[in-house]
C-alpha cells in the first residue's frame, strides 16, 4: 500500500480525528500538493472556530463580499481570511478534490455542491436505494459524514439496519422530501438502526410526519440526537410531549420546529430540556402566552439563541422575556414579523439590565422613531454587532438618534431599508457606520 492509500484508510477509520487529515496534508505538501495541504489544515481550523460558536444562528445577518465571499457579521478578522481562501482554494480545484464520489451521489446533487468537511467532501445527497446497495464506493475515498436523502423507497428502507456503513454517519437529513407523508412504517428501519447511534444531526425537512411516525422516534432505541429539526405542523401535543420526554431529550442543544401549533412553547416549557442552547420557533404563532410559557420553564435557563419570528407577539411577550432569568445568556434575539411590538415593548425588554446580546431582529415590527431612540439610550448597544431595523416605521428623526448615539462599540451591519428615510438621513448612517455597514435600498 502506497503512503498516500495509507494515511488516507487511516482518515477512513478514523473520521472523527484531526491528526490523520493533518498528517495527510504534510504528505500532500512534501509530494507537490501544496494548495490541498493548505485547504485541508484551513478546513480543520475552520471547524475549530465554528465549535466555539455552534449555539448562534448559521446565517443571520449573512454577507457577501465582492469576491463572492459569504461570511457574518460577527466573524472575526481570522475567520473571514480564512473563508476567502476557502473560497479561492474552492474555486479553482472543487471539481478535482469531489471528482471520486460514486456516480449515486453526484446523481443526488450537482458536483459543485459537495460539502466539504475538514478537507475532504464530508456532505452528500443521494437516493437511498444506490447507498444500501453498494454503500463501500461512498466511504472509498471520502471520510462522509453527513446524507440528505433525496429519495427513500420501501425496499431500500428494509436494507438499512443490515447497512453497518451508515456508522460513519453523524448527520442524517431528509430535506429534499417535501411533504412526503410519513407513517411509522416509513421511520421504523431509520429510528431502529442501531447503526446510526451516532447521529447527532436529525433533520426531518419537511417531510409530513403523522403521529405513529414521531412515537416511533420517541421510542427510538439507539438514536441519541443533539440537534432536532421537526417542522411538521400537524403533530398533536401528546405526542411532542413523548419525543421531548424521550430518553434522548435531556441531550438535545438545538431544537426547530417551525410553524408549530400555538401550544408548542408549553410543552417545550416543561420537558427537560437542560442541554438547550439553540430554540427555533418561527412561525409557530404562539402568542404572548406561549412567550410567557417559554419564560416561566424551570428547564429552559442557558438559551444562547432564540427565534420568535412571526410568532402573534405583543409587548406583553417582551415584558415576560424582560422578567425572564434566562434572557442574560441569550446572544442572538429574532423577534422580526411580529407586527404589534411597538416601542413600549422593546423599552421592557432592553429593560433587561443583563440582557448583552450580539443579535436582535426587529424586522416589521412598529418601533418606530420611539424605539429607535429607545434603542440608542440603550447601554448594551456596545455589544450588538448585527441589528436588523426592516421597515419598521422609522423617518429621518429615528436615523438621526441612531447615527448620533454614543453606545455603538462593534455594530457591523445595520439593516434600515424600507423605512421612510431622506437623503440626509442615509448620509448621516452611512458617514457614522459606513456604507459597507449600513443596508439602505438605492445605496
Amino acid at each position: 500500500m502506497s503512503d498516500h492509500d495509507a494515511l488516507l484508510s487511516a482518515i477512513l477509520a478514523h473520521p472523527d480525528e484531526d491528526t490523520p487529515r493533518l498528517m495527510f496534508a504534510d504528505w500532500l505538501q512534501e509530494n507537490g500538493a501544496a494548495p490541498r495541504a493548505e485547504f485541508v489544515r484551513l478546513q480543520i481550523e475552520l471547524a475549530r472556530l465554528r465549535a466555539e460558536e455552534v449555539d448562534l444562528p448559521d446565517t443571520f445577518g449573512t454577507l457577501q463580499s465582492a469576491d463572492g465571499c459569504q461570511f457574518r457579521p460577527h466573524d472575526t478578522a481570522e475567520r473571514i481570511a480564512l473563508l476567502r481562501r476557502e473560497s479561492e482554494l474552492l474555486s479553482a480545484s472543487r471539481r478535482a478534490w469531489a471528482a471520486e464520489l460514486p456516480e449515486y451521489a453526484v446523481a443526488g446533487t450537482a458536483l459543485d455542491d459537495a460539502g466539504f468537511f475538514r478537507g475532504f467532501v464530508g456532505h452528500v445527497s443521494l437516493p437511498l436505494e444506490p447507498l444500501v446497495r453498494n454503500p463501500d464506493r461512498l466511504w472509498e475515498r471520502h471520510p462522509v459524514e453527513s446524507l440528505d436523502l433525496s429519495r427513500v423507497d420501501s425496499e431500500a428502507r428494509a436494507r438499512v439496519p443490515e447497512c453497518h456503513h451508515l456508522e460513519r454517519i453523524r448527520s442524517l437529513r431528509f430535506g429534499f422530501l417535501a411533504s412526503v407523508p410519513c407513517e411509522a412504517e416509513f421511520f421504523a428501519p431509520f429510528v431502529e438502526c442501531p447503526h446510526l447511534a451516532a447521529v447527532r444531526v436529525f433533520d426531518l425537512g419537511r417531510l409530513d410526519c403523522s403521529d405513529s411516525a414521531l412515537n416511533a422516534l420517541a421510542d427510538a432505541p439507539y438514536l441519541r440526537p443533539t440537534v432536532l429539526k421537526l417542522h411538521c405542523p400537524h403533530v398533536s401535543r401528546d405526542t411532542l410531549e413523548r419525543v421531548l420526554h424521550a430518553p434522548f431529550a435531556s441531550r438535545v442543544r438545538r431544537f426547530e420546529q417551525r410553524r408549530a401549533a400555538g401550544w408548542a412553547p408549553e410543552v417545550i416549557a416543561t420537558a427537560p430540556l437542560n442541554a438547550l442552547r439553540f430554540l427555533d420557533l418561527r412561525g409557530a404563532m404562539c402568542g404572548d402566552a406561549g412567550a410567557r410559557a417559554l419564560a416561566g420553564s424551570p428547564h429552559i435557563t442557558e438559551l444562547v439563541t432564540l427565534d420568535l419570528s412571526s410568532n402573534g407577539l405583543t409587548n406583553a411577550a417582551l415584558e415576560a422575556l424582560a422578567a425572564w432569568p434566562g434572557l442574560e445568556s441569550v446572544k442572538s434575539l429574532n423577534l422580526a414579523f411580529n407586527r404589534s411590538i411597538t416601542d413600549a415593548g422593546v423599552r421592557a425588554l432592553l429593560s433587561a439590565r443583563r440582557f448583552r446580546p450580539i443579535h436582535i431582529g426587529l424586522q416589521q415590527t412598529q418601533l418606530g422613531d420611539a424605539g429607535a431612540e429607545v434603542l440608542a439610550a440603550w447601554p448594551g448597544l456596545e455589544t450588538v454587532i448585527d441589528l436588523d431595523l426592516t421597515a419598521v416605521e422609522m423617518s429621518d428623526w429615528g436615523a438621526a438618534a441612531l447615527a448620533g448615539s454614543a453606545n455603538w462599540r462593534d455594530v457591523r451591519y445595520l439593516r434600515v431599508s424600507r423605512n421612510n428615510f431622506g437623503a440626509q438621513a442615509k448620509a448621516q448612517l452611512c458617514s457614522r457606520f459606513g456604507r459597507g455597514a449600513i443596508d439602505i435600498w438605492g445605496w
